[in-house]
């Protein structure tokens, strides 16, 4: 069964002869040939260049033979297609100018023509599709609407709690506005990936988390059900949907109505329990502290106990989140060999 096979039926719920396997943040920092190449180029640079984010894109698969290749990108480059500056500091973060902090400045944001636009990944995507076969699934993604706006508010400056539910209590007016301004921006975003080649998307809904399953319901699962339904209706439902949440333990009831093919699971949340919730595939979820600072032993242990859990049928093996940057390659090799050895 080849890799691309194999990530399919089991993104669709059917029976494999062992997990597929890739990782959230399988291509970048922690590889010495992408810390070599930033050398010469920005991250922005590498993002909007077709050759080089196809080269980032299959660096790991090259070193490691995962099932899935995930373009390389970030969730925040299509906002340059609504008239937002995008750029990255390797020290800070990613920057958003400008912020969007009124409702008047929401309504000021250019709705793209996605035909027209992110021509890069789009060409990305076509050249790692021809470039892999069969060899490996195409990954594209996007950010959820709830994730993106929160971006969008704080000025991609995002990385406290308290300043998400903040905001949450004191905005929620323009939070919705800028949900329903880019949800089908996001949507149409997701298809023209599709078109272009990816056979499965990845939806990060990242700051989810932070939200009480009331408000998760209530603010995040409609958009996100009208992304899934047209991605959905667009392909036919040739192309499986995955949706990713962190910090989603007590969200697996809210998760499983988006009508996601497969729920990406965090290192939180038990894959046994997370099957009690939805009839999706699941996908995940090995703490990715401890592929950074364990031992290939303990990785190799961990990893068995997690596919045994998971199992062959409607099971993907990944991370609960995305690899950290000082991973040494040993323990990625640790755990794509595991999985790929599991019977």
């Amino acid at each position: 069964m080849n890799g691309a096979e194999r990530f399919l039926r089991a993104a669709r719920g059917g029976r494999v002869d062992r997990p597929p396997v890739w990782l959230m943040r399988q291509a970048g920092r922690y590889l010495p040939e992408y810390q070599a190449l930033r050398k010469e180029h920005s991250f922005v640079e590498c993002c909007t260049t077709p050759a080089l984010a196809q080269e980032i894109s299959l660096q790991p698969w090259r070193r490691f033979g995962m099932d899935g290749v995930v373009v390389f990108c970030d969730i925040l480059m299509p906002l340059t297609a609504m008239g937002i500056e995008f750029s990255i500091d390797d020290g800070e973060g990613p920057s958003l100018s400008p912020a969007v902090t009124t409702r008047e400045a929401a309504a000021r944001l250019r709705v793209p023509t996605a035909k027209h636009e992110y021509h890069y990944v789009k060409v990305a995507l076509q050249e790692l599709r021809t470039t892999l076969g069969e060899q490996a699934a195409v990954i594209g993604f996007a950010g959820g609407p709830w994730t993106v706006a929160m971006y969008l508010f704080a000025g991609g400056r995002l990385h406290d709690r308290t300043a998400v539910k903040r905001a949450l209590l004191q905005h929620r007016p323009l939070l919705d506005a800028l949900i329903e301004k880019i949800t089908p921006m996001l949507s149409e975003y997701l298809v023209e990936q599709m078109r272009a080649g990816a056979q499965v998307v990845q939806i990060f809904e990242s700051w989810g988390g932070v939200l009480t399953a009331a408000e998760f319901a209530d603010i995040a699962v409609p958009p996100l059900r009208t992304i899934i339904d047209h991605v959905h209706s667009a392909t036919d439902r040739r192309a499986p949907t995955i949706l990713y949440c962190n910090g989603s333990a007590h969200l697996m009831t809210e998760l499983a109505t988006t009508g996601a093919d497969v729920l990406s699971i965090d290192h939180e949340t038990d894959l046994h329990v997370a099957r009690t919730h939805t009839d999706a595939a699941l996908q995940g979820n090995l703490d990715p502290a401890l592929l950074c600072n364990g031992t290939p032993d303990a990785i190799r242990t961990a990893t068995m106990r997690m596919c045994k859990s998971g199992g062959t049928t409607g099971y993907i093996a990944n991370l609960g989140h995305g690899v950290i940057k000082e991973t040494p390659m040993e323990n990625v090799g640790a755990f794509v060999e595991t999985v790929q050895a599991f019977t």
